[in-house]
């Protein structure tokens, strides 16, 4: 996609500025970085969610195992 398009649909009317645009350009891709490590932030709190049930189910903790489990379910919930 060439940068005087996406300009023009940005700030129509407006002359184009490489320095501008070229910043825009870095805070994006930074603001897209932060956004892929909050994602594999949340899917790491989900696997070790997941752990946590499996241990308390495998050492028999069978209250604090619903407990959690209703946790996560309203969760899960709540995202969809």
């Amino acid at each position: 996609m060439r940068k005087e398009f996406v300009w023009n649909a940005i700030f129509p009317g407006r002359k184009f500025s490489y320095g501008v645009m070229k910043n825009l350009i870095y805070e994006l891709n930074k603001l897209a970085e932060k956004y892929l490590v909050l994602e594999d932030k949340e899917s790491e709190m989900f696997s070790e969610g997941y752990k946590l049930l499996r241990q308390l189910k495998q050492r028999a903790l069978i209250g604090q195992f619903e407990k959690k489990m209703r946790a996560y379910k309203l969760l899960f919930q709540s995202r969809s």
